[in-house]
């Protein structure tokens, strides 16, 4: 069994810029109940940094936008390889889950330039999200979910994951939630969660520390390497009641329609812009009272205990293990009843 750290990948990456040939990378990966899972989950690196260092790793027909050959990858993977080494050499690359999932503010972290005005267009018909979760029932077939937001979703005990281990539980299929790294701007990462005979369900988790919506926009493409099922746009602590009016139109009119599209009313806050956080979310459900979306109440879910203080970290905003339990319970019963 061969097992890399990301530290070793970065330094394949390096070799690899210096034409240094790479070994075929393969790796046994093991679920949360220690079901052996190596032989479908090498099948599905693609889109991730594991994909860029091994071969033959996409199944033939598959639809992932991300099928290439080695003969053919574009000058931008050439970049993130350069961009990846500087940033190891550099010392500033570091453990996704050594890193606090904290927010920060907006104003302190988005260097974006607003958006115009004209970002917002009207939102086409998407699939209803309760009819996209229905193919879950098939297990002849990956089915794909992509999280689009910030650090309330990042780690391993936070609500995408603990989704992901009762999805694998109910239809009896691995999971496997690819990890997006902040510093590459790009998924370099996963984590198996469960077992089962099914085909996997894949998890795109683009869950940026500290992000906003318009980090969302710039790197819609790299969040989205495919298409999905159900998209997830999870956004609130770290922006404002005007950059989500105009961000989550234009993200949402770059999904595909044939795709079902929710979006997250984070959690209340306690403390610091706890007014701001409350006009993000009365912004975002008149916003989006009338359009083809699914809201996740987690604003109310949080409020209706009456108690939020006991669901968030001392710093008033970020939720803890007992609130991202009560997120992922919402998210379940909104999206998979």
């Amino acid at each position: 069994m061969v097992q890399r750290s990301v530290q070793d990948k970065l330094g394949l990456l390096r070799q690899h810029d210096q034409g240094v040939p790479l070994e075929p990378h393969r790796r046994e990966v093991r679920g949360v109940a220690g079901v052996h899972c190596s032989g479908w989950a090498r099948r599905y690196h693609w889109g991730s940094l594991d994909h860029y260092l091994g071969e033959n790793t996409v199944p033939s027909g598959h639809r992932s936008k991300h099928r290439r050959s080695a003969a053919k990858r574009p000058k931008i993977i050439v970049a993130c390889f350069t961009l990846a080494a500087v940033l190891a050499l550099s010392g500033l690359y570091l453990n996704q889950q050594e890193k606090p999932t904290e927010n920060v503010n907006a104003a302190e972290t988005s260097t974006a330039a607003p958006l115009a005005p004209s970002a917002i267009a009207s939102v086409e018909s998407f699939t209803p999200a309760t009819r996209a979760a229905g193919g879950l029932a098939d297990t002849s077939k990956p089915w794909i979910m992509t999280v689009i937001g910030d650090s309330t979703g990042n780690a391993t005990g936070e609500w995408v994951h603990l989704i992901a281990a009762e999805l694998s539980a109910r239809y009896s299929r691995p999971v496997v939630v690819h990890d997006w790294y902040l510093e590459l701007n790009m998924y370099a990462g996963e984590t198996v969660v469960g077992g089962g005979a099914g085909e996997p369900i894949i998890i795109w988790n683009g869950s940026a520390v500290g992000s906003g919506p318009e980090y969302s926009l710039e790197y819609l493409d790299t969040l989205m390497p495919e298409e999905s099922e159900l998209v997830i746009i999870n956004h609130g602590h770290n922006s404002n009641p005007t950059a989500m009016a105009t961000a989550l139109p234009a993200i949402a009119n770059r999904i595909p329609k044939n795709s079902a599209l929710a979006i997250t009313l984070q959690n209340p806050r306690t403390q610091t812009d706890a007014e701001r956080q409350t006009a993000i979310v009365q912004q975002v459900r008149s916003d989006w009272a009338d359009d083809p979306v699914t809201l996740v109440d987690v604003y109310d879910a949080f409020a209706d205990t009456s108690n939020v203080s006991n669901l968030v970290q001392e710093d008033g905003m970020n939720p803890n293990p007992q609130g991202q339990q009560l997120w992922a319970e919402t998210v379940l019963r909104t999206l998979f009843p």
